[in-house]
């Protein structure tokens, strides 16, 4: 695996984008299923952008809907069979017909929300430290609160937690599993690789 680092800019970072909402939106939800080549994904947004993505690991896109709809009392749901936000062009490695950002709407602390938002800038294909990340968000001695920023991050896959690890090049954990973040790893390596070699 290749490693990020932030001292560097790169000018293939991931084009997600975190919106500040000070106010909540009106209460449209709008949903759809991705097909990810390793895991379907339910994605959830609003008129501001993406509020929640969940993996379908060893549960059904009902099961996964119904849990997220748990969350959101009140909101209407509308199911959406356009893509939006040209996701789907970012799965396949295409990051760069990607023209707007994607946004999301992410809700934590102010020191979630600054780990997340600096997670953004490690590309598809690297990979950073639980460490690493801590100081490059301003907090050098938080790397085991940025494991649990990590653990709780509302937008997995969009906002890229899978792509810290421990230093020592073991994975660490996963909410979904470390199959599935190995998965996706080796996939996002392999289009980089691809992409890399097509230049």
């Amino acid at each position: 695996m290749r490693w990020h680092s932030f001292e560097t800019h790169s000018a293939t970072e991931w084009p997600v984008r975190v919106v500040d909402v000070p106010h909540p939106s009106a209460s449209q939800l709008n949903y759809c299923f991705i097909e990810l080549s390793v895991c379907p994904l339910l994605v959830v947004w609003n008129s501001d952008g993406v509020v929640r993505t969940r993996f379908l690991v060893q549960q059904s896109a009902e099961a996964a809907l119904a849990a997220l709809q748990q969350d959101y009392p009140g909101h209407r749901w509308q199911a959406v069979d356009q893509d939006p936000y040209r996701m789907a062009a970012l799965l396949e490695g295409q990051g760069s017909s990607v023209t707007q950002p994607i946004p999301v709407v992410v809700s934590g602390t102010p020191f979630q929300r600054a780990v997340w938002a600096t997670l953004l800038k490690v590309p598809s294909g690297q990979v950073t430290s639980y460490g690493a990340l801590a100081c490059a968000s301003g907090f050098p001695r938080a790397s085991r609160a940025v494991g649990h920023a990590m653990a709780t991050n509302p937008i997995p896959w969009l906002v890229p937690c899978h792509r810290v690890i421990r230093h020592d090049g073991q994975l660490g954990h996963y909410s979904y599993g470390s199959d599935l973040k190995r998965q996706l790893l080796n996939w996002e390596a392999a289009l980089a690789q691809t992409k890399e070699s097509n230049r």
